[in-house]
């Protein structure tokens, strides 16, 4: 199955669970799943905002929640956290969930 496919069946509960994570905001899709683009083969890139005082505990738990719905097939990138080459590109691609 595609990972937008899987996105489209999970959505509500990834973002039931997201909700409950306080320090981190704006969780969005980029990447093949944005463009649809994706195959079978394809990860899901998601990227998320973070406030001061977010910990590695923080964005562990929301890795958890994604590994529960796309095994280890995603990556997450915090926004901060992009390279300057790529950062434009991404920010204007992403796709809020």
């Amino acid at each position: 199955m595609k990972p937008s496919e899987l996105l489209k069946i999970h959505r509500h509960e990834i973002l039931l669970r997201f909700a409950k994570r306080k320090k981190l905001s704006n969780l969005r899709v980029f990447g093949s799943v944005a463009r649809g683009e994706d195959t079978e083969n394809s990860d899901i890139d998601f990227l998320v905002s973070t406030s001061p005082g977010t910990t590695l505990l923080d964005i562990g738990g929301l890795c958890a929640d994604l590994e529960d719905f796309f095994g280890e097939n995603f990556d997450l990138i915090e926004e901060n956290a992009l390279p300057a080459k790529f950062r434009e590109a991404v920010l204007k691609e992403a796709v809020p969930l």
